[in-house]
């Protein structure tokens, strides 16, 4: 991806497919819930219907993380299949962003596994750095992120990358599940301009 600038990257948003998955546990956990957002609009999300499968990968610690209950999968939730039938018709085409990668194609992964359909597994799941990358050059001024930013250490420039996704993840302390961390991401982006160095502050 080269993004040059920050309507570049409101481009990308505008054509690609925001996910967030709360699972049963951070190594190889089954998805308990599937959020997306379409073109940056107003993020939706399903739960799964609750199966006792998901007992053997289960987390207690991830539990009093994204605190979705048994009880309410098994009032609300649905089934593995038509969660699939409805991401897919949602994201055919587009590109899909996460701002943990590893951590979602994986879990998206299992998701299939679950619906006994993971032959026609196909997501790729990308990296938000690069989209950061844009809004930050949207916050410091072109000129300086061009450069400056650009020609400093690799491991400086990628420090601050991952710290404006984290930032950009919006972690709450009252919410944590997947379509709050989407909307949490989408309005960050919005507001990427104030998190950039005093350095390029004074530059401007």
């Amino acid at each position: 991806m080269n993004l040059k600038s920050y309507d570049d990257a409101q481009a990308v948003i505008k054509n690609s497919v925001l996910i967030d998955i709360e699972a049963s546990n951070m190594d190889s956990g089954d998805c308990l819930e599937l959020g997306w957002s379409v073109g940056g609009k107003i993020p939706t999300s399903y739960l799964l219907k609750w199966d006792d499968s998901f007992l053997d990968n289960w987390s207690d610690i991830s539990a009093g993380v994204h605190k979705i209950t048994k009880e309410e999968m098994i009032d609300s939730g649905h089934r593995p299949e038509k969660i699939i039938e409805l991401f897919e018709a949602a994201s055919a085409g587009l590109k899909i962003y996460s701002d943990a990668p590893l951590f979602d194609e994986e879990w998206l992964r299992n998701l299939y596994s679950q619906a006994n359909m993971l032959d026609q597994f196909r997501c790729r799941v990308n990296a938000i750095e690069p989209l950061c990358a844009a809004y930050l050059a949207k916050g410091m001024g072109q000129d300086y992120y061009d450069n400056v930013f650009l020609h400093k250490p690799v491991g400086e420039i990628f420090e601050l990358l991952t710290r404006v996704a984290h930032a950009m993840s919006g972690m709450k302390e009252s919410k944590h599940r997947a379509k709050d961390d989407i909307q949490a991401i989408l309005s960050n982006l919005l507001e990427i301009e104030i998190i950039g160095s005093e350095e390029a502050a004074n530059n401007r």
